[in-house]
């Protein structure tokens, strides 16, 4: 089971594959020990992405694991004070910008282009 390093959090996620293993590749932990301290512990169960592919069948498993895994840590997340904003944000001369919007509405897109614009003055915060 990989260990992420997520916030500041140690996060150890079970059962991860799919769109969950690949959005988290950058956020791996170098330390793969599984005898460390562990803040978020998350258990993808099959029976609610059974319930939740019948109530949505126009999601596939992969998709419902990922976002089940999502919303799981965003609730454990509170407990550290984290919350989730759906957003992409770039820092420019030491200011973050996010921009916060739908998905595929292009907020992506536009931190790349201040990317382009800025150019070393600026990275993608997350």
């Amino acid at each position: 089971m990989p260990i992420y390093d997520i916030a500041g959090l140690k996060v150890k996620i079970n059962h991860c594959g799919g769109r969950t293993e690949k959005q988290g590749v950058a956020y791996l932990a170098e330390n793969q020990d599984e005898s460390q301290h562990i803040d978020i512990d998350i258990s993808v169960d099959d029976n609610r992405v059974k319930e939740a592919m019948a109530e949505h069948p126009e999601l596939n498993q992969d998709d419902w694991e990922y976002m089940i895994t999502g919303s799981d840590f965003y609730k454990a997340a509170i407990k550290y004070k984290g919350i989730l904003l759906h957003s992409s944000c770039v820092v420019v001369d030491g200011v973050a910008y996010a921009f916060s919007a739908d998905s595929g509405v292009g907020k992506s897109t536009h931190t790349q282009l201040w990317l382009k614009k800025f150019g070393e003055r600026a990275y993608i915060l997350n």
